[in-house]
């Protein structure tokens, strides 16, 4: 899975760190000093993670977050593990399966 954090350094630099919610470890950190971060990971099955953006020093900014996986569920509820969440990233994200987060 890739995430891309799109924005504008010179409006305020952000970080962003992918956190496994179970165990609280940072499993990928994006930590530039210039224009967007990218965060790319294997995440293995069943991992639950937070998407942390934050401003360094207090600065803010708008972004806006591209999320690219591949082969990470099921999309139909034929193909699901029983207790699985079926369906496209969009339409989980929408239900809240998806947290990202601004601490």
């Amino acid at each position: 899975m890739t995430i891309a954090l799109l924005f504008d350094h010179d409006a305020g630099n952000l970080d962003a760190v992918l956190v496994d919610i179970f165990t609280g470890q940072v499993v990928v950190a994006g930590l530039s000093e210039d224009d967007d971060e990218i965060l790319a990971v294997q995440a293995p099955d069943g991992a639950f993670l937070d998407l942390e953006v934050y401003g360094v020093d207090g600065a803010t900014n708008w972004y806006e977050i591209e999320v690219e996986a591949e082969d990470c569920r099921c999309e139909v509820d034929a193909d699901c593990a029983e207790g699985e969440p079926c369906g496209t990233d969009q339409e989980l994200a929408m239900l809240g399966f998806y947290r990202p987060r601004v601490p």
